[in-house]
């Protein structure tokens, strides 16, 4: 059987931003982040996976399907330091959790069965595709760093870019310099008000001639 699909979905500024500047714990979209966001609650058509989410029609559809086959998101440490690892819970309603980290932080219970924890980004991956197997979903990347990291070991099978026209400046930038080469095929595009769903396949990034 083959394995089940890795794919990421991120909010992503005109300029290239998943972030505004200094994002830090409590503070996981930095200064001005938010209106990468806006489209995610300036609708009247709710999500049928995320409550809170009240997006437009066009919106709820890309959004809906995206979220509702994830299984299982692999998240790296900073993402889950800075979201206060979403206050005890996950980053999505239903689907578990496995953070890129050597141990769990402090006061986090190592036995959460919705949590766990790997020291290698392969060590997660593993870890998720065999639980998304099980719940015959995919495996979902959050994180800038993570999903350059995946890209360049060609581990993405598609990817998502929620683009907002903003640009921020300065930020985090989705895209680090080990994604350079990885070839990215649009197989879709759906505008919506105050952003544009733009759906990728991927294929890895040459290996350095030596």
């Amino acid at each position: 059987m083959p394995d089940p699909r890795t794919a990421a979905a991120l909010s992503i500024s005109l300029d290239g931003y998943i972030t505004g500047p200094d994002p830090a714990p409590g503070r996981p979209l930095g200064r001005g982040g938010e209106a990468l966001f806006a489209w995610y609650g300036d609708g009247d058509t709710p999500s049928s996976v995320v409550p809170d989410a009240r997006l437009s029609p066009a919106s709820a559809a890309v959004f809906d399907l995206v979220t509702a086959r994830t299984a299982v998101i692999v998240a790296g440490r900073n993402t889950y330091d800075h979201f206060g690892g979403w206050d005890g819970g996950n980053a999505h309603p239903t689907a578990s959790l496995v953070v890129v980290s050597r141990s769990a932080p402090p006061g986090v219970d190592p036995q959460d069965p919705r949590r766990s924890w790997a020291p290698t980004l392969a060590d997660a991956l593993a870890r998720a595709r065999a639980e998304a197997a099980q719940r015959d979903g995919e495996v979902s990347l959050l994180g800038g760093a993570l999903v350059t990291q995946a890209l360049a070991a060609g581990e993405v099978d598609e990817l998502t870019l929620h683009q907002v026209p903003v640009i921020l400046g300065r930020g985090t930038p989705l895209f680090g310099a080990d994604a350079a080469g990885a070839v990215l095929t649009l197989c879709n595009v759906v505008p919506a008000p105050g952003v544009t769903h733009l759906s990728f396949r991927t294929m890895p990034a040459p290996s350095p001639v030596s």
